[in-house]
């Protein structure tokens, strides 16, 4: 009588190939998280980038501009209604931020504390929002209020543009 099956050897030269399989594909699926990390700002970056630009040539129009309290600064009259849909305050406090018009410097670019009004985020992503001339939407991995420390966010420079850094994602 002869037996078919698998010897004992066979069986554990299975598992261990399975094991080594699973180990180097393993950290592969980590980085699922990561990647979309990466992915959501890069989304992000793209529409902002492309806001920014709809912003700039708006306030080239004849007529789609109004003055601010601020005589380097303009309001670009997003909604066309030709009334200044200001903030609250010009200050870069982000509660004083809700008029529906945007603020940039007279052949400059758009004021750095108006970026959380050009995207609309969902999910994780928040927004970080300074007194200087930078603001930041990305990932607050560590629960601190502040997505600049977690390197995992989209920067916005009034005086280099965006850029993207992902080291931290």
């Amino acid at each position: 009588m002869r037996n078919t099956g698998f010897t004992l050897i066979e069986l554990i030269l299975v598992i261990i190939i399975l094991g080594v399989l699973s180990v180097t594909a393993a950290p592969r699926f980590v980085n699922f998280t990561t990647d979309a990390r990466i992915s959501a700002l890069n989304g992000v970056k793209a529409s902002v980038a492309t806001t920014l630009e709809l912003v700039m040539l708006k306030s080239m129009l004849p007529n789609s501009t109004l003055p601010s309290d601020n005589n380097r600064k303009v309001w670009v009259d997003i909604n066309g209604n030709g009334i200044a849909d200001m903030d609250a305050s010009e200050s870069p406090d982000v509660t004083s931020r809700q008029g529906a018009d945007i603020l940039k410097f007279i052949n400059g670019p758009v004021e750095s504390n108006q970026l959380h009004k050009l995207v609309e985020l969902n999910g994780d992503l928040t927004f970080r929002l300074t007194r200087r001339k930078d603001s930041y939407v990305g990932y607050d991995l560590n629960k601190d209020g502040n997505v600049s420390n977690d390197d995992c966010y989209l920067n916005y420079n009034e005086d280099n543009g965006l850029s993207l850094v992902t080291t931290g994602c």
